[in-house]
């Protein structure tokens, strides 16, 4: 048994090794990381979550900032419920959103179309170029059977 091996072994044993998931998506848990701030410090806030002393798992939201105001995540959920639901909406609103975002679909879909017609000249210069390089490629390798001398 290696040295590291035996190290890992007893600390394991002694209970100091913690298992983080830093790579999984969290996003589901913690829609809003990232986008609210520390009204103190202006830092956005990240997530993480609490082992209480009964044992119950507990989602905050907190500034990376020490000593600053954390936020149970469904409190902070309901209360951006409660928010959302006092935003309406007007019939001219929707129109000049859906009219924004028709004439974005087609700057974009011009974009799309200009490059698709870029791609089909290249082809067709790369396909009337084949036949040329096949032949270059070809006599390099076999030299002409007939020699001049």
């Amino acid at each position: 048994m290696s040295d590291e091996l035996f190290k890992r072994a007893n600390d394991y044993l002694d209970g100091r090794v913690r298992n983080f998931d830093f790579k999984s998506d969290k996003t589901d848990l913690y829609p809003l990381k990232g986008f609210m701030k520390c009204r103190e410090h202006s830092r956005t806030l990240t997530a993480y979550k609490s082992q209480s002393r009964n044992k119950e798992w507990y989602h905050y939201y907190l500034s990376t900032k020490p000593r600053c105001q954390r936020f149970r995540v469904v409190w902070a959920h309901e209360q951006i419920k409660k928010l959302l639901n006092k935003i309406s909406f007007t019939a001219g609103m929707v129109k000049v959103y859906k009219s924004q975002l028709e004439s974005l679909i087609d700057r974009e879909d011009i974009t799309r179309k200009t490059e698709i017609n870029r791609m089909q000249t290249d082809i067709e210069k790369f396909v009337t170029r084949k036949p040329t390089c096949k032949t270059h490629f070809l006599m390099e390798i076999s030299p002409p059977l007939i020699t001049t001398k």
